[in-house]
């Protein structure tokens, strides 16, 4: 939850591998966050003899961007609604360990998660309810080698998911600091 002044903070991060930038935004009853990550090439990633036994090959990470939002608002003394966004789009090359060429095919893909949720907390009357719907998505392109074409990887290199979930607890106070606390909770999972 935002404080009752308006704050703005700008912050940024550089080293070998991650650059990235983040700004936020807080005030009464909301925090609003936009950053941007820049992930420089890794390489080698790891090095193993590929299928074909002629050699060593070499996995190559490259550069790709991560894209983050978050927003939070209380919507009453009670009630906050939160949302989480992130996209990336890593690649990954294979390299002939003695040459450095490009072989084979290449692999790309975006990824993109989602996090919704609503949370009503009564501290006073001590019931806590959450509902809350999470998503993520990864979309797979093999890049084919020589001619450099995207082709959409197989089903089994796409991905989706989703998952629904709702828990409600009350807690009662029984006094001499005993307490008795209920709850249900279900979850809803697609793949």
């Amino acid at each position: 939850k935002g404080t009752g002044d308006l704050k703005t903070t700008v912050s940024g991060t550089t080293g070998n591998y991650l650059k990235k930038w983040n700004t936020t935004l807080q005030g009464e009853g909301y925090v609003v966050s936009l950053g941007k990550d820049y992930v420089d090439r890794f390489s080698p990633s790891n090095r193993t003899n590929n299928n074909k036994g002629t050699g060593l090959e070499y996995s190559d990470n490259s550069k790709y961007q991560r894209d983050n939002a978050f927003a939070s608002l209380a919507l009453s003394p009670n009630l906050q609604l939160n949302w989480l966004y992130q996209k990336s789009d890593p690649k990954t090359y294979i390299r002939d360990a003695k040459t450095d060429e490009r072989k084979r095919k290449d692999y790309e893909y975006v990824d993109t998660k989602n996090a919704l949720s609503l949370v009503y907390d009564d501290k006073e009357n001590n019931t806590k309810t959450t509902l809350a719907y999470n998503e993520v998505k990864m979309e797979s392109m093999d890049v084919l080698y020589p001619s450099g074409d995207l082709v959409r990887s197989s089903a089994s290199m796409n991905y989706e998911a989703s998952n629904l979930y709702f828990d409600s607890q009350k807690q009662w106070d029984l006094g001499k600091g005993d307490n008795l606390i209920a709850g249900v909770t279900a979850k809803h999972e697609t793949y």
